[in-house]
């Protein structure tokens, strides 16, 4: 979109201000400028690229709208207004197909050619003068974005075959847009009286007449999108307009307006924290904070209404810019691009930040466990401490049914789960969060620890489409369900085939409970935390035909680290990676476990990562596995070659057949 730089003066004080500069300005308040002409004998031009939620700023005043946000400046628009009056109705008949539209009569007119000022400035955008009104049309599309229609009144009162009509006959008539597209009415030397016309259509219309009207492509493109800024202006640039015809066909013979529209929906205000300026956009450059008065300073000159109360602000937003403001963040980034994106240090750490546990955090980690088990379709249950049969006795138990202490939590999930089964025959997908009671093997002495356990698994849910038959989740399944669980919890884990090096718990729930070729062990910071596996039902349940999994880990392992863990920042590279894919074969017998140890420990710096991404035989009695390696490498001084890639996948492949 082409600004002229003299129109652009006129609305708004650029006296101080040269083309370059505003050019940077804008560039840094999120507008792309395309080209700056400022080499023309007329005047300087600037083409402006405007973003599709910026439709406000598609017209010379919305430009000049953004310049005055940016520079703290008043627009001058006062001088192109009337007091006119304004008669305001709603829509009644169901086949309207405007949501805002204004009418209006103008009589005694004189169409002439349009003085010079109105001449150059639609020379400025190529646009060849025809007669006062036809130009006035060009100058409201230029300056608001909105298209006036001007229809010779009296061969509407021919057409329609009566010596007199009214305002607000006509205007009911034309609510149907079909009527008014077959009015051949247009502007003539010889037009005395015309009606005006602007409208905001509904979309359904707004379609057609984007491709059916035969006007300039300017004055079309008003149809190309949906616009709801315009709705804002509508009144403005039709006012503008009136007074611009009644001017310059020198008559003052204008009805008043009418304004039909929908009714209005109340939109809420936007609630919003002073406080969430330092929290989401950082500090200033010079360690400073953006205080409440250049807050309040900011706001005012986007034109936003606020009220305060002693917590926080309450933002009406206008309608021009209510498409593309709707949250609290949006007004942030406002805030952050009229003060000037560059004013906020974007600098990371360059130091090593130490972060302490409080005493508070095994309490706070139980609890995001909780609502992560819920979030992966899980119920909680609760069981009792005391049984029997367990290695932890009790001194002068109530009953001999309770006269130890669980060591585990998985086996009373899976007692309920049996008798769930029994009496509905399904499955329960269930976790329990809850202590268990050990012996420790060394002193003698007994230990309460924390433990999570849980069942997946065990129903016909899944399918690809409703034509198959319903299939219970596989082992995989239920192992990425785990692995979930671990990301969320942003804990990296390991797996490993089930041995006798386990902790106690472990070795108990595998030797009793598992399968020992369908279960893996969890490992934390190379020590046993957990098990995961196949359950093994006993045979005299015989409804249990789909496999059923369960789970559990010790949360005290889960959740202990380091007094403090070190929480690196790095920044991300400005340069595009490129990813390889490489294949290795191995013996069949080989732990890709010990593979992907190895890939770590190449001292590539531009390898980012290394994921396994396949593994397959040739055949069956093959003694060898093909597995499939996607390497992604990046770099943070350039963009990297083919040949660099090449270089590095070849290193790879050279150190792993060592």
């Amino acid at each position: 979109m082409n600004i002229s730089w003299q129109w652009l003066g006129e609305l708004v004080d650029l006296k101080s201000v040269t083309p370059k500069q505003l050019s940077d300005k804008l560039t840094l308040a999120g507008f792309e400028i395309d080209n700056l002409d400022i080499e023309r004998e007329k005047e300087p031009v600037l083409d402006i690229s405007i973003t599709a939620n910026r439709e406000d700023a598609s017209n010379i005043t919305g430009i000049a709208k953004e310049i005055s946000s940016l520079y703290k400046t008043r627009m001058v628009v006062s001088n192109t207004q009337l007091n006119l009056r304004l008669i305001k109705k709603v829509f009644v008949s169901d086949q309207a197909q405007y949501t805002h539209q204004l009418t209006s009569i103008i009589d005694g007119i004189q169409v002439k050619t349009s003085p010079l000022w109105l001449q150059k400035k639609l020379s400025t955008y190529k646009i060849d003068n025809t007669n006062n009104i036809n130009d006035i049309i060009h100058l409201i599309n230029l300056k608001w974005s909105q298209h006036l229609r001007v229809f010779d009144l009296d061969k509407i009162k021919k057409q329609l075959n009566c010596e007199t009509i009214s305002l607000d006959e006509i205007t009911t008539l034309f609510q149907i847009p079909d009527r008014l597209d077959n009015v051949k009415a247009e502007i003539t030397g010889q037009t005395q009286s015309i009606f005006l016309h602007m409208g905001i259509p509904k979309s359904s219309l707004r379609h057609r007449l984007y491709q059916e009207l035969k006007v300039h492509p300017n004055i079309r493109s008003v149809y190309k999108k949906e616009n709801n800024s315009r709705i804002s202006t509508i009144t403005d640039s039709y006012v503008e307009a009136i007074m611009l015809i009644t001017k310059l066909s020198e008559t003052n013979q204008y009805s008043e307006i009418i304004y039909t529209s929908n009714p209005k929906q109340i939109k809420r205000p936007i609630k919003f924290k002073h406080e969430e300026i330092t929290t989401i956009l950082g500090p200033l450059k010079n360690h400073d904070e953006l205080n409440l008065y250049n807050t309040y300073d900011i706001i005012h000159n986007l034109h936003f209404i606020y009220h305060s109360d002693s917590v926080q602000l309450y933002l009406d937003i206008p309608g021009h810019r209510k498409q593309d403001i709707e949250r609290s963040i949006d007004v942030l980034e406002e805030i952050s691009r009229i003060y000037g994106f560059d004013n906020f240090s974007d600098s990371l750490p360059r130091h090593k930040t130490k972060i302490n546990h409080h005493k508070g955090h095994s309490k706070n980690r139980i609890k995001q466990i909780r609502n992560i088990c819920r979030c992966i379709g899980l119920h909680e249950t609760v069981h009792s401490s005391l049984g029997y049969k367990y290695e932890t006795k009790i001194y002068n138990p109530l009953t001999a049914d309770y006269n130890s202490l669980r060591d585990s939590l998985l086996p009373g999930l899976i007692k309920s789960n049996i008798y769930n089964i029994k009496h509905n025959q399904q499955s329960i997908e269930v976790f329990e969060i809850g202590k268990i009671f050990q012996k420790d093997r060394n002193n003698s002495c007994y230990k309460e620890m924390n433990h999570i356990a849980g069942i997946l698994g065990g129903n016909l849910q899944l399918r690809k489409n409703w034509s198959e038959r319903p299939t219970s989740i596989s082992w995989f399944q239920a192992k990425g369900d785990m692995e979930e669980f671990f990301e969320r919890l942003d804990t990296t884990i390991t797996w490993k085939t089930a041995n006798q090096k386990n902790i106690h718990f472990v070795n108990q729930l595998l030797k009793q409970e598992f399968y020992p070729k369908r279960s893996s062990i969890i490992y934390r910071h190379d020590k046993p935390i957990g098990i995961f596996g196949e359950i093994k039902f006993d045979k005299e349940v015989q409804k249990i035909s789909e496999p059923v999994y369960g789970f559990e880990i010790s949360i005290d392992n889960l959740t202990s680290t380091d007094n403090t863990y070190e929480k690196l920042f790095h920044p991300y590279t400005r340069y595009p990676s490129i990813v390889r894919d490489i294949k290795i074969e191995i013996p069949a017998t080989m732990e890709i476990e010990d593979v992907i140890q190895k890939l770590n420990n190449i001292n590539e710096t531009y390898i980012e990562s290394i994921k396994l991404f396949d593994v397959y035989k040739q055949n069956t009695n093959s003694s060898l596995k093909s597995l499939g390696f996607r390497i992604t490498c990046t770099s943070f001084e350039g963009t990297l070659t083919n040949e660099k890639v090449n270089t590095i996948e070849e290193k790879v492949k050279l150190y792993l057949s060592r």
